[in-house]
């Protein structure tokens, strides 16, 4: 593997990572977030993690 794939992988890494924190986060404060705000954020939030995800499957 190149140290430009690497590179790569390592921020696809990172950045799934950082989707799951906030994903934990969001539902740590569920009982004081509006139930309309939860579902946007979490569905957004979801669906960066799952394009990450898509990426790193198709590497």
């Amino acid at each position: 593997m190149m140290a430009h794939d690497m590179d790569e992988l390592n921020a696809l890494l990172e950045e799934r990572a950082r989707y799951e924190k906030w994903l934990a986060q969001l539902g740590a404060r569920r009982e004081q977030t509006p139930a309309h705000v939860f579902e946007r954020v979490r569905a957004d939030y979801s669906g960066r993690l799952a394009a990450v995800m898509d990426q790193l499957r198709d590497r």
